[in-house]
């Protein structure tokens, strides 16, 4: 169960989801109103295509991750300069070039979410040269997931192994 007195009384947190009708990330932060934490967090867990939108102030939403895989931006706007950021993939991996295919019956009330996801390689992989950047000048501190627990090829995760270029 959810501790909502927990939640509403902790310093710092925010939950990022992406408006289906701008296909822009949203940063949202509730401590007042049960139900609507609730109706934020379900949408920041609701895949593209796989789940369905949830509403939050009659805005379509899903997960955060369509336009802002890793939100170390977000996290440097509002002044958290060093960061950690975790990531499962080798530090050196960049997706493809190419645009995701996507069938037009799909989504095709939402224009701008299916740009932002027929396009998300390039802001996935800007993001990654920007982390890069970042750690070179000492405000991030990279850690590659070598376990197999993200990409399925373990059943358990067996934990972290952290790497600094």
């Amino acid at each position: 169960p959810l501790d909502f007195e927990a939640i509403k009384n902790s310093k710092d947190r925010f939950v990022i989801v992406t408006s289906m009708i701008t296909g822009e990330s949203e940063c949202f932060e509730e401590r007042t109103n049960k139900e609507r934490l609730l109706d934020i967090c379900q949408a920041s867990c609701s895949l593209t295509i796989l789940c369905p939108e949830k509403y939050i102030d009659g805005i379509p939403m899903l997960d955060g991750g369509v336009c802002d895989s890793i939100p170390v931006c977000r996290a440097r706007e509002d002044g958290f300069l060093n960061n950690v950021v975790i990531l499962t993939k080798p530090k050196e991996y960049r997706k493809p070039n190419k645009k995701f295919y996507l069938p037009k019956f799909l989504l095709h009330k939402y224009p701008k979410l299916r740009h932002q996801l027929v396009m998300r390689y390039i802001g996935y992989n800007e993001i990654l040269d920007y982390i890069d950047e970042l750690e070179n000048k000492g405000y991030v501190y990279m850690g590659i997931e070598r376990s197999g627990f993200f990409n399925g090829r373990e059943k358990w995760a067996k934990g972290f192994e952290n790497q600094r270029v």
